[in-house]
């Protein structure tokens, strides 16, 4: 079944190419042509190594900020907190890493953030709890 759908999409993809790009590229023939196609990978592969790398860098933020809201709410101190917190890191930043103060920069403290943030903490230490008390022997 699979490989029916397989030789599809090869249909198609040649297809596509022969009635699209044909033109374009029947100017390329043996080993230029070669070139052209590891050029084209190599451009593929950069523009998804960037968007890898944009993706790492921001669950790194959200990572962090769910890090530094649990920090303030076990401390017991407004969610408004979180703002002054943001500004002493990118300060802090800037003078000890300004190449990655960017990164600081995008780590969301807002006050509605920080307060989503717990909200989400709370509701999966309930849904743990919850779980763990389904294996309860008796109650």
């Amino acid at each position: 079944m699979h490989r029916k759908v397989a030789v599809h999409k090869e249909y198609n993809i040649r297809r596509h190419y022969s009635t699209r790009h044909a033109e374009q590229y029947a100017k390329y023939q043996g080993d230029e042509r070669e070139d052209r196609v590891t050029n084209l990978k190599t451009c593929l592969l950069r523009q998804q190594h960037f968007f890898k790398n944009a993706s790492k860098e921001s669950d790194a933020a959200v990572e962090a900020s769910y890090v530094v809201s649990e920090m303030i709410v076990k401390a017991g101190k407004p969610f408004k907190e979180g703002e002054f917190i943001k500004k002493c890191m990118l300060q802090a930043a800037s003078i000890v890493c300004p190449e990655k103060k960017d990164q600081f920069s995008n780590i969301s403290l807002s006050a509605n953030t920080v307060a989503e943030r717990i909200s989400d903490l709370s509701g999966n230490i309930y849904d743990q709890l919850r779980e763990k008390a389904k294996l309860f022997c008796a109650y």
